[in-house]
């Protein structure tokens, strides 16, 4: 693996963290803005803010488990399916979600650049 392709590991990974942990902390501090992204089958089994607080918290297990792994891509491969079932489950979100395909695209990058890499960067 050339330094390049570390660098490149490196900065997807804090760039994908940042989004993740930001999202996570956002959620803890207001809850009710959060709680529509997710779909009303799930909303009537526990209380809102616990359904927000226990996804943030499973943001930030992913988020440190990616950061500190050598290995990105189990972290980064349930990354990328929560995104994928945040955008089809919110359609008509979808103005507000179109970044996500974004940065989907930097999580299927990231585990493109580790998929072949054994020993991490």
């Amino acid at each position: 693996m050339t330094n390049y392709q570390k660098i490149a590991i490196i900065t997807l990974k804090l760039g994908i963290a940042f989004v993740f942990l930001y999202a996570a902390i956002a959620s803890l501090n207001h809850p009710t803005s959060y709680i529509d992204f997710f779909p009303h089958t799930i909303r009537g089994l526990i209380p809102d803010v616990w359904l927000t607080a226990s996804f943030a918290f499973l943001e930030i297990c992913l988020v440190g488990w990616l950061l500190l792994s050598k290995r990105a891509l189990y972290p980064a491969s349930i990354l990328a399916i929560l995104l994928i079932a945040i955008v089809v489950s919110n359609l008509n979100l979808f103005p507000i979600l179109f970044r996500n395909v974004g940065i989907f695209s930097a999580v299927i990058a990231l585990i493109i650049l580790d998929f072949g890499n054994k020993n991490g960067p």
